[in-house]
């Protein structure tokens, strides 16, 4: 922000995360949330897109036998494609006046439903034509999972929090975000535009 500011920005439309908070469960979401409230502090004219959970994700977290497994429970997560978000974002920046109704806005982005993470890697397998599933971890066996690849415990707790979150329904909330400013419907999860490799989070 500083250095956008610093060679003459004037607007930031701002990509957070649903739930963001000062003690979300999600780690990730923590610091999104400092960066919002350095947004304000700043005083630059911005929008924050607060986006749901991406569709993609659970598709990135599976290993090469195609399973999704964490510590998720049966907690839900309004999953939002990132067409849909990108839709969004477009709308509010087409909308560049020397004023806007959504500056200073925090715009929750999310998908039609909550679904759990059962029922979201089901979607992905149908979308896909390939044996995704998911298996529920409790957090010990995840982290322990983890630990024995070789992962550094900073970054198995963001991997965990993610899941946690879910579980404990911080990511759950399903707006109207989507439909009000784009005027379409938003995405149903199985017709994503793309789908990531196996593994590609680096998680």
């Amino acid at each position: 922000v500083e250095a956008g500011v610093a060679v003459g920005v004037r607007r930031v439309l701002y990509v957070s995360l649903i739930g963001a908070g000062p003690t979300a469960t999600y780690r990730n979401a923590r610091d999104h949330w400092l960066t919002e409230r350095f947004l304000v502090e700043s005083g630059v004219r911005h929008t924050v897109f607060r986006a749901g959970i991406y569709a993609s994700t659970p598709a990135a977290l599976a290993d090469e036998e195609l399973v999704v497994s964490g510590p998720g429970g049966d907690g839900r997560a309004a999953f939002v494609t990132h067409d849909d978000i990108a839709d969004v974002i477009t709308a509010v920046a087409l909308d560049d006046g020397p004023r806007s109704e959504y500056d200073g806005a925090t715009l929750e982005v999310t998908g039609p439903e909550a679904l759990t993470l059962e029922e979201m890697v089901s979607r992905i397998a149908t979308a896909t034509g390939r044996p995704y599933r998911y298996v529920p971890e409790s957090v010990e066996e995840a982290f322990a999972r983890r630990w024995r690849q070789g992962i550094s415990g900073v970054q198995i707790e963001s991997w965990i929090s993610w899941y946690q979150a879910i579980a404990k329904g911080e990511v759950s909330a399903v707006t109207d975000v989507v439909p009000r400013i784009t005027g379409s419907p938003a995405t149903p999860v199985e017709r994503a535009g793309w789908w990531p490799a196996p593994g590609s989070t680096g998680r």
